[in-house]
């Protein structure tokens, strides 16, 4: 996560030093505030972005993955708060995680399981990440993670 931090400051950094006159040029056309970010990212859990949500009258589900508006409002809490419009949420619900999981490395997985096991042995590992899974959400919902 360090690597990628210095990287996007990097990146900031340069864009505002070797390319401020196109960026001059671009705010004479198009009216734009500088960006606003701090030399080491602000980091926040997915709790503590929920709960700027909420102190801000944001409904949103603390188990739940969030929309276009949300991901928004936080921002502009954010930027009200810290004064950077930059922040790297560092852990997700157990809801995103999962369909993370799903989406990036299920496929894959069962074509080699289907290719390497018998059908009862496919399914048995399934049924065994699925409870995994339930358990780690569960201990979620219990407030039994660290």
């Amino acid at each position: 996560m360090d690597v990628v931090d210095r990287l996007f400051v990097a990146m900031f950094d340069s864009l505002n030093n070797d390319f401020a006159k196109e960026l001059e040029a671009m705010g004479r056309q198009y009216p734009f505030q500088p960006l606003k970010y701090l030399r080491q990212t602000l980091r926040l859990t997915f709790e503590e972005g929920i709960q700027m949500l909420k102190d801000g009258g944001v409904e949103v589900d603390p188990l739940g993955d969030l929309n276009t508006e949300a991901e928004r409002k936080l921002g502009q809490l954010v930027l009200e708060k810290y004064d950077t419009e930059t922040l790297v949420p560092f852990l997700y619900s157990g809801a995103v995680s999962i369909k993370m999981n799903v989406l990036l490395y299920a496929p894959s997985l069962l074509l080699l399981m289907l290719r390497d096991m018998d059908i009862i042995g496919v399914i048995s590992a399934l049924a065994g990440a699925a409870l995994v899974q339930v358990l780690a959400l569960s201990s979620t919902f219990l407030g039994l993670s660290a």
